[in-house]
């Protein structure tokens, strides 16, 4: 028995209760029975059909890991070119970090009516056909009543305040401690001549032959901007002034296509392209539409795009896409998100737009992220009413790859003392927010990292005291949930960079960046089996308080993860923290015979903590 190692975590519940229903109460690790399993994606599919890059964008977020590694060992430097920084990893070719602004074009996008006889499904729909979700029983729907071009202005561009709520401007800000402004403008509605079926069908095909349903999505992009294309002309304005404010949107060189070093210069393509079509996610049950509706997704045009390595703009830059209407500007990478989306939902998708891959497992099983992260579960914080009101933060991960994170470093195995901030503090407050502990590499030569944050009810952190959820009335009332309360205290992840994504379920239980729960032995339901992974890991922080049992329903049974005792001392040799009960939610460590401990958890939230040596 190790010496954070403890017995099995029973369920506490209520007995008389438990006493009838323990024979129809099942809780597997696989299937939860619960709509909401994965942050914005579409169950089921992986990640590269999630988030769909091109070789070149697959190419550009792992030299961008590359960059930052060089970073952590002392051999580069993050330079200031321009409007943002930029890191040499290797001679003469250069990663991308710290941007400061971008200016994003938003096409709101309805469905006309003509029905695709390949795929058939319903007309429409328009935007505004969404019924009001019956509360009583629908806690989960987002829903307002009009999604007017002022109303996603101001969910996007507008500033955070108590009276009309937050921002993704106002997020991306705080999370990058002032250092990234978005700005943009929000279209008119514009109207596509094929109903969604065309374009949202699972049964997409082409040239006669079944392909994945994302290179049907992919076409609304295209299309779209021709119809706001033609539309504009229409109206009156000239091509020359369409023009002209299309250009407006291209000031970024995304994949640095003349390899000069220099990123803040037009490429030929609009920089940052969002999507909003008419009608509810395909992730959330579709509404009407079913499977005929989108998911919310990142990608590209050239994802799916025969010859894409021909096509671009008379500049050369041959990355794909496609010509918007006669303008000599091209569209290729895109966010696409539903109607009525969350401000959590595009914050994630716009997430990927900056570079940051989904860190919940899109293999069809569930790791430990759970809502720690926006890139994970943290998309879908809830309030009262509707899932995804709140973006959770980040992470120190996903900052540090953005440039964003205020740290400090320390060696594997070797005594040092740091105090952290919070690391969703208000950015006037100094000092570093993460400790990152450089490991010594695998024995293929790859790099390890543990990354060490803080993390307390403050700033975007704040939700994690309600905004996680459960849906524990599945089979009755499957958009009823409940709001439950992640733990404050020390999170430690274990970053390996041999491996390119969080698939716990096809990488054998490992990942890319994974949290190594304090609490990791796996809590039992009433029949023995393990509860779901996104759950265990509420209690995942260290620290020096006892934790707080959390109460939930599992099939309209209530059930209790009673309190434990705090666990101050991470050790990688004498913890065990990965569990073959758990497979994919708890996770393997590095084996260095390094410790961090935390020392004192001050009133004002910082934490004092301390590296050493195993003993």
């Amino acid at each position: 028995m190790s010496k954070h190692k403890r017995a099995r975590r029973p369920l506490a519940a209520v007995a008389a209760v438990l006493a009838v229903a323990a024979s129809t109460v099942t809780v597997s690790v696989y299937a939860y029975g619960d709509e909401q399993t994965s942050a914005a994606a579409i169950g089921g599919h992986d990640d590269e059909e999630h988030d769909l890059l091109s070789a070149k964008e697959l190419t550009l977020r792992e030299n961008r890991v590359a960059a930052v590694d060089k970073v952590l060992q002392g051999e580069a430097t993050a330079e200031a070119k321009g409007a943002s920084k930029r890191i040499e990893y290797a001679e003469g070719k250069y990663s991308e970090t710290s941007r400061t602004t971008d200016r994003v074009f938003v096409l709101p996008v309805e469905f006309g009516d003509t029905v695709d006889t390949t795929y058939g499904g319903l007309a429409g729909p328009s935007h505004n056909e969404i019924a009001e979700p019956d509360r009583s029983v629908d806690t989960s729907t987002v829903w307002t009543e009009d999604y007017s071009p002022a109303y996603y202005q101001r969910q996007l561009f507008g500033t955070a305040s108590a009276k009309t709520g937050d921002t993704l401007k106002s997020y991306y800000l705080r999370q990058s401690s002032g250092a990234y402004e978005l700005t943009g403008t929000v279209q008119e509605w514009t109207r596509v001549d094929y109903s969604i079926s065309h374009y949202g069908t699972d049964a997409c095909k082409k040239n006669g032959a079944s392909i994945s349903t994302y290179y049907c999505n992919e076409q609304l992009t295209t299309d779209g901007l021709n119809a706001w294309y033609e539309g504009r002309l229409a109206a009156g304005q000239t091509k020359s002034e369409i023009d002209k404010y299309l250009a407006s949107y291209d000031k970024w060189d995304r994949n640095d296509f003349d390899a000069d070093g220099i990123f803040n210069e037009p490429d030929g393509y609009l920089d940052r392209v969002m999507i909003t079509f008419a009608g509810e996610s395909q992730t959330n049950g579709g509404g009407v539409n079913g499977t005929n509706a989108i998911g919310a997704h990142r990608g590209t045009v050239s994802y799916l795009q025969d010859d894409a390595d021909t096509l671009g703009p008379d500049n050369g830059n041959l990355a794909g896409g496609s010509e918007v209407g006669d303008s000599g500007i091209w569209a290729n990478d895109y966010t696409m998100t539903n109607e009525n989306r969350g401000l959590g939902t595009i914050a994630h998708e716009y997430g990927h737009d900056l570079g940051l891959p989904d860190l919940y497992d899109t293999s069809g099983g569930e790791n430990s992220t759970g809502f720690w992260t926006v890139m994970s579960n943290g998309s879908l914080l809830t309030d009262d009413e509707q899932l995804s009101a709140h973006p959770g933060d980040l992470g120190a991960w996903s900052k540090l790859q953005l440039g964003w994170l205020d740290y400090e470093t320390a060696e594997a195995a070797t005594a040092s003392t740091h105090t952290l901030n919070a690391l969703s503090v208000d950015s006037s407050v100094k000092g570093a927010e993460a400790l990152v502990v450089s490991l010594p590499d695998d024995a293929n030569g790859k790099a390890r990292y543990y990354i060490v944050e803080n993390r307390q009810y403050v700033g975007d952190d704040r939700y994690l005291e309600n905004g996680p959820y459960n849906l524990g009335w599945a089979s009755t009332y499957p958009k009823k949930k409940e709001r439950l309360s992640y733990e404050e205290g020390v999170m430690i992840w274990y970053w390996n960079t041999a491996y390119a994504n969080n698939r716990t379920k096809t990488n054998a239980g490992y990942g890319r960046i994974l949290p190594l729960d304090s609490h990791a032995e796996p809590a039992l339901d009433t029949t023995g089996a393990v509860v779901r992974n996104r759950l265990q890991s509420y209690d995942a922080p260290f620290g020096l308080k006892d934790t707080t049992a959390l109460t939930f329903h599992l099939g309209g049974v209530e059930a209790t993860i009673p309190s434990h005792e705090g666990v101050a001392v991470f050790d990688d040799i004498n913890g065990t923290y990965h569990y073959d009960t758990a497979p994919y939610g708890s996770s393997y460590d590095a084996d260095s015979g390094t410790t961090v401990t935390v020392k004192q958890e001050y009133r004002d939230g910082r934490v004092k903590i301390a590296v050493g040596a195993s003993e």
